[in-house]
C-alpha cells in the first residue's frame, strides 16, 4: 500500500543545481534563462521519477512460526512480489519487538522487473512471553534515486515464545537410544541391565551370551535368547526452584530459563521411552504440580505449565516441596531438582528435607556451576581489590565443592554442571540411572 514519497540525498543534489545557477544569475544576469532551462530539467526528472514509481506496487507478507523457542534462533520469512516493469533498489525495515532492542533492523536487496523474492532472518528471544512484530516496510527506489516510495505488506501480529521446544528434535535420537552426541558421537555406557523381560527370540550375532535360555533351547533345537528391555511406566518429575537465586543470568538466560529449557527435553526423553513425566514448581510455596503421566501428548501439559514461569524475590521453602511431594507422589520417582543454592549454610537448613525426598525416591540435585568466578578463582592477583575478590571468588567455588561432598555422601546425585550444558548432562544422568536400575 502506498503512504507517501520521501526525499532521498539525490534530491537535495537534484535541487542544488537550479538553486545555484538562480544564485549566480543574480551576479550574471544572462545565466538567468540558465536557471529556467536547470529547473525545468530538474523538475521533468523529478515527475518522471514519481510517475515511475506509481506505476506499480510491491506486495508480500511476512511468515511467522506458530510460537517462539526460548533460546534458539528462530526463522522469519518475508516474501515480496513486484509487479514494476522495471528493476529497484529496496531497504526492508521489519518492526520487530522491541525485546530485541533492534531500532535499526534493516535489509538492502534488489528487486528485478516483476520478480518475487523471499527475504530470510533469525531472531533469538531470551525470555519467554508476547512479542508484538508491527508493520514491515519497504523503500523502494527506482534507477534515477531521486524519490523513495514506501510499501507497508504487513500487519502487526503477536508470537508467544515458549521455553526451548527446538531441543526437542535435536534431542529426538536420544528418546530411542542411548546415544547422545556431544563434540563428536559419545556412546553412554551401559552399566546394567533391566530386568523387564520382553520375549524370547533365536539368538543373533552380538546377543548377550549371559542370556542364553537354555531350556528353550534344548526344546526346540536352536539357540534361544532371552531378551529384555529397559523398565517402564517408572516416573520422572522435573522439580524447579524459581526462588530469587534462579535469576542470576547465564549465556542471555536466566537459571530458571535454563532449568525450565532442560525440563521440557529431560520430559521429552521420558515420555518417548514410556516412562511418566511430571513437573513440580516451588519457592515460598509450591505453585504448580502436574501429575506424572504417559504419553507424547503429556508433554504439551507441561508446557504449558512452564510458559507463564516466573522468578520470585523469596526465599526457597523445602519444608512446603517435602509435604507437597509427600502427598502427591505415592510411587517411587525419578526427582530432578533445579535449584542453586549460594552458600553452605543455606544447604544446611534445606538438608532435612532434601534427605527425606532421597530416602523416597531417586533425587538428582543440579548444582549451577560458574565458570568465571572459577576463572577469578584461578587467576593471577596484582593488586589488594584484585586480592580480595580472588579470595571471595575461591571461597564461594570451595563451598560448591563442599556442597557436592556433603550430597554425595548422603547417597544423593548431583549434577555440577554450566548452564549450557545443563541440558546434556540432564539426559546423560536419566539415561544412566534407568541402565543402571536405581529407580
Amino acid at each position: 500500500m502506498f503512504r507517501s514519497a520521501f526525499i532521498t540525498p539525490r534530491l537535495y543534489w537534484l535541487a542544488a543545481v537550479p538553486v545555484g545557477v538562480f544564485l549566480l544569475a543574480f551576479l550574471f544576469p544572462p545565466l538567468f534563462l540558465v536557471g529556467k532551462i536547470v529547473l525545468g530539467i530538474a523538475l521533468a526528472i523529478l515527475i518522471f521519477d514519481w510517475i515511475l514509481l506509481s506505476s506499480g506496487e510491491i506486495t508480500g507478507s511476512r511468515v511467522l512460526p506458530q510460537r517462539f523457542s526460548n533460546g534458539d534462533p528462530n526463522p522469519i520469512s518475508i516474501k515480496l512480489e513486484s509487479s514494476f516493469n522495471f528493476p529497484l533498489k529496496i531497504e526492508l525495515i521489519d518492526e520487530v519487538p522491541e525485546q530485541f532492542e533492534a531500532r535499526n533492523f534493516s535489509y538492502k536487496s534488489s528487486l528485478a522487473s516483476s520478480q518475487a523474492k523471499a527475504i530470510k532472518y533469525e531472531l533469538t528471544p531470551t525470555k519467554r512471553g508476547q512479542y508484538w512484530f508491527h508493520h514491515t516496510n519497504v523503500f523502494a527506489r527506482s534507477a534515477l534515486g531521486i524519490l523513495e516510495k514506501r510499501f507497508v505488506i504487513s500487519k502487526p501480529a503477536m508470537v508467544a515464545v515458549y521455553p526451548g521446544f527446538l531441543m526437542l528434535q535435536q534431542y529426538e535420537l536420544v528418546a530411542i537410544s542411548n546415544k547422545l552426541f556431544m563434540h563428536g558421537p559419545k556412546k553412554l555406557r551401559k552399566v546394567g541391565q533391566s530386568l523387564e523381560f520382553e520375549q524370547i527370540k533365536n539368538y543373533q550375532l552380538g546377543d548377550d551370551v549371559r542370556h542364553i535360555n537354555w531350556p528353550a533351547t534344548a526344546r526346540g533345537g536352536e539357540l534361544m535368547v532371552n531378551h529384555f528391555r529397559d523398565e517402564r511406566s517408572q516416573q520422572m518429575v522435573s522439580i524447579i526452584d524459581k526462588s530469587r537465586l534462579m535469576k542470576f543470568p547465564f549465556g542471555g538466560l536466566t537459571l530458571l530459563d535454563h532449568a525450565i529449557n532442560s525440563a521440557l527435553v529431560v520430559s521429552n526423553v521420558a515420555l518417548r521411552r514410556q516412562d511418566k513425566a511430571g513437573l513440580a514448581v516451588f519457592a515460598e510455596k509450591l505453585s504448580q504440580f502436574v501429575q506424572p503421566e504417559k504419553g507424547v501428548r503429556h508433554l504439551d501439559v507441561i508446557l504449558q505449565n512452564l510458559y507463564h514461569l516466573k522468578t520470585r524475590y523469596a526465599e526457597s521453602n523445602f519444608e512446603v516441596l517435602q509435604s507437597g511431594i509427600s502427598k502427591r507422589l505415592n510411587q517411587r520417582s525419578l526427582l530432578m531438582l533445579y535449584t542453586n543454592f549460594d552458600e553452605r549454610d543455606s544447604l544446611q537448613r534445606q538438608m532435612p528435607y532434601i534427605r527425606w525426598l532421597s530416602k523416597r525416591h531417586v533425587l538428582v540435585v543440579v548444582f549451577f556451576k560458574n565458570d568465571q568466578l572459577i576463572e577469578l578463582a584461578e587467576s593471577s592477583a596484582e593488586s589488594i581489590k584484585g586480592i580480595y575478590e580472588k579470595a571471595i571468588a575461591a571461597e564461594m567455588v570451595q563451598d560448591k565443592l563442599l556442597m557436592q561432598k556433603e550430597l554425595i555422601r548422603m547417597g544423593i546425585h548431583i549434577i555440577y554442571t554450566a548452564p549450557e550444558d545443563l541440558t546434556i548432562n540432564a539426559i546423560n544422568k536419566y539415561l544412566e540411572i534407568k541402565s543402571r536400575n536405581i529407580l
